[in-house]
């Protein structure tokens, strides 16, 4: 069968922002956005009166294999007093799945690693690496799984004596499919 929801890219994203323990509808603050589908967020936080998030938007999205664009990593910043929106690309790398470290879940966290896409074939499995993006600098390091590798989704443990926040390990399975 056909998937439950699709994309019509005529419209708006929406998101909303309401309290946690909202009590009615009424508490709910929509916010208008560019076009685009998002499946994967890594963080969101308060700034100020501002509520900003962190994921992998696609400007076009299908299941189809190949009829969707490059999902970024991407920033979204929900102005609470004015009710605007402003929204902006942090890198051109295609990329999914973000995580960060657990314990800046809800805080302004400095690092997102994400599992990187080459755009090629085969459908669903074009994961060839992961990235590091560092939000204070603006760079990227980019690591490349080895021998015609292709991997999945990643996950950052921090190790148990860890002081920064990038001090961990990225998590992921990884497959050649020339062994199959």
């Amino acid at each position: 069968g056909n998937m439950p929801f699709a994309m019509d890219g005529s419209l708006p994203s929406m998101f909303a922002i309401f309290p946690r323990h909202a009590k009615s509808a009424d508490e709910i603050r929509w916010f208008e956005a560019e076009t685009a589908m998002a499946f994967h967020c890594a963080n969101a936080w308060e700034d100020g009166s501002k509520v900003k998030v962190v994921g992998c938007p696609t400007k076009r999205f299908s299941f189809e294999y190949q009829k969707s664009s490059p999902s970024r990593l991407y920033e979204w910043c929900f102005d609470l007093e004015t009710g605007l929106t402003t929204e902006r690309e942090l890198d051109q790398t295609w990329v999914e799945f973000p995580v960060i470290h657990p314990k800046a879940l809800g805080k302004r966290s400095r690092y997102v690693f994400a599992s990187r896409f080459t755009g090629g074939s085969p459908p669903f499995h074009s994961i060839d690496g992961c990235i590091k993006f560092d939000s204070e600098t603006g760079t990227v390091q980019h690591h490349s799984f080895l021998n015609g590798r292709w991997g999945g989704e990643c996950l950052f443990i921090p190790r148990a004596s860890a002081i920064n926040e990038d001090d961990g390990y990225l998590i992921t399975y990884t497959f050649n499919p020339k062994d199959t």
